[in-house]
């Protein structure tokens, strides 16, 4: 579990370099905020979390989902440094890691975000991306980026899938 959490947060890293892309240089604030984020866990594990919810079947409430990430997200972190630590209650009893995160849940963890990593990855084998950036992004870059957090899918469909204009 600590390893597949600590891995989502790497991988929180390079989404957040992706969602760089496009950030005007002068714009001070943006980039306060973006080091900010960087060098903190949580943010860098929400965006990852973030990208599992979407990947849930249909069905599923999403909502509800991203209505309690603040919750699963701490969550996530304290098991993650209990799977690493051992650790003493308050009246002296020790924990051992095994105590506090069993397999099925690192199991689960391991799962869940290797589905989140091999979709990226298929985008990057594919030269989705590099097809992406080598048809002007530089130029679009903010217009993406503003596409995409505002769920602009008529604008994302067209910068992933090279329409004509």
């Amino acid at each position: 579990m600590s390893l597949a959490v600590l891995a989502a947060e790497e991988f929180g890293k390079h989404m957040m370099c992706f969602g760089a892309i496009g950030l005007r240089e002068d714009d001070e604030d943006m980039w306060k905020d973006f080091h900010t984020r960087f060098r903190n866990h949580a943010p860098k594990y929400e965006n990852v979390f973030a990208m599992a919810v979407s990947m849930l079947p249909k069905g599923v409430d999403k909502e509800a989902f991203y209505s309690e990430m603040t919750k699963h997200v701490r969550a996530d972190q304290a098991r993650k440094i209990a799977g690493l630590y051992v650790d003493l209650t308050d009246d002296g009893h020790a924990i051992h890691p095994a105590e506090v995160v069993g397999p099925d849940e690192a199991r689960d963890a391991i799962t869940v975000y290797d589905r989140v990593l091999s979709m990226w990855e298929a985008l990057w084998e594919d030269d989705v991306f590099e097809d992406v950036f080598a048809d002007g992004l530089a130029r679009g870059a903010q217009e993406l980026r503003y596409a995409l957090i505002e769920d602009d899918e008529e604008t994302i469909r067209r910068y992933f899938t090279f329409e004509e204009e």
